[in-house]
């Protein structure tokens, strides 16, 4: 009788292992099969042109440092007309406008810094065109939650006096 029992268990394990091996084994050939019909439906739709990336097909919005999902142009310099919200070196009249505002009425800024907190009333940015051909002045403007609290134009210094800003970034 013992060995009854024994020959049950035995019996009983394999019928159990097999039907286990053989779920897995059906379930992942589901899966690679899955993922291979995706890899080919990618290779056919950058074959097609079409994009690649999800993030484009949604219309979300880009990721830093890529070009801007509308197709616009990045210059040097700010959209035609800029001069008229700029009526001194100091002071501007967007101030308090939103970025997005900002960015229709003078174009895609050509150098961006931005600092992104969990928190978006302390996300901070700053932009700076170069709007003269033969003039080293850059207009910089300085956004703290998504609006613009100051601008200037002023000698085009570089980037490290931007990032050493030290108010700017933590206050």
């Amino acid at each position: 009788m013992n060995k009854t029992i024994i020959a049950a268990i035995v019996i009983t394990a394999l019928v159990v292992g097999g039907i286990v091996f053989w779920w897995q084994n059906s379930t992942w050939s589901n899966e690679v099969n899955r993922l291979n019909n995706e890899i080919v439906d990618l290779r056919q739709q950058i074959a097609e042109g079409q994009p690649e990336d999800p993030q484009e097909e949604n219309g979300d919005e880009p990721d830093p440092g890529t070009e801007p999902a509308d197709g616009t142009e990045i210059a040097q310099k700010p959209n035609p007309g800029w001069e008229q919200y700029f009526p001194n070196y100091d002071e501007t009249t967007l101030e308090g406008k939103p970025v997005k505002e900002v960015r229709m009425l003078l174009g895609e800024p050509p150098v961006l810094f931005r600092n992104i907190a969990v928190n978006p009333e302390f996300s901070r940015e700053i932009w700076v065109y170069r709007p003269y051909d033969e003039d080293p002045t850059g207009l910089y403007l300085y956004f703290k939650g998504g609006s613009l609290v100051n601008s200037r134009l002023d000698e085009f210094s570089g980037l490290d006096s931007l990032l050493g800003d030290t108010d700017f970034w933590y206050n």
